[in-house]
């Protein structure tokens, strides 16, 4: 019998290595790619953890950010203490008469110890008669100042038939002045009275001080404020000033 001897051709030989080759680089292929993938899902779970952190400590931020705005809306907004505007250091006092007793700087004084020197007063003699007229008291500033509260200590001699302007000096040399409080149509203050003390000078009941506390509506900035006094209240004496105290905030120009 004759044996026959087949013989691979070198094509044939060929095709099989590089179906083996190809063979070999899938399965590598599939290795990689699964490798891949696990890296891949690890990082994205990571990823995923890292951001449900971030996005729960914002959360907190912002949490406690909303509890803080509440907490300060609700707080009260306390004003600020209001200043005394008048004294000799800040201000200066004129008057339209010089009267018997004290100048006119004693409206800024707080003493109110000396019944003669301490107050001004309208008046000719230490009887008390009046100078005929209405009279002003005035307040020069060396500021602008912001009028809040007016505090008028008059002595028994006082008024109840008077006015408060206020002037501003513009910068182009006018002035532009406003009634801030008149006796007659007392709509824009609220305005409390008290007396206290035994006028030396007379011999039936009679209050050493008798205080007006004028508190403006709306705060008025001025750089000079005018008491005009239309006249006395009663008595017939000329109307006598222990103090005449600002009270308001310095205005930053």
């Amino acid at each position: 019998m004759r044996n026959r001897i087949i013989e691979s051709s070198p094509v044939q030989n060929d095709e099989e290595q590089g179906t083996a080759a190809l063979t070999s680089k899938h399965r590598m292929h599939r290795k990689l790619s699964a490798s891949t993938r696990r890296t891949f899902l690890r990082k994205a779970n990571i990823c995923m953890l890292m951001a449900i952190i971030m996005f729960g400590i914002i959360w907190c931020i912002v949490g406690r950010l909303r509890i803080h705005q509440q907490k300060v809306a609700a707080a009260p907004i306390l004003p600020l203490p209001l200043k005394l505007l008048s004294t000799p250091l800040t201000a200066t006092a004129s008057t339209s008469v010089r009267g018997n007793l004290g100048p006119p700087s004693v409206v800024l004084s707080n003493s109110t110890a000396d019944w003669l020197k301490d107050r001004w007063q309208a008046a000719s003699d230490m009887h008390g008669k009046a100078i005929y007229g209405a009279h002003w008291v005035q307040l020069d500033f060396a500021r602008r100042v912001s009028v809040q509260v007016i505090v008028l200590d008059w002595e028994a001699a006082y008024s109840d038939d008077y006015s408060i302007l206020g002037t501003l000096r513009m910068r182009n040399g006018q002035n532009v002045t406003t009634t801030l409080f008149d006796t007659a149509a007392a709509l824009s203050a609220n305005v409390s009275t008290r007396q206290w003390g035994q006028s030396p000078g007379v011999a039936f009941t009679c209050p050493m001080h008798v205080e007006h506390s004028i508190s403006l509506f709306q705060a008025s900035p001025v750089d000079s404020l005018r008491l005009v006094i239309r006249k006395p209240a009663k008595y017939g004496w000329g109307v006598s000033l222990w103090r005449f105290q600002v009270f308001g905030y310095d205005v930053l120009e």
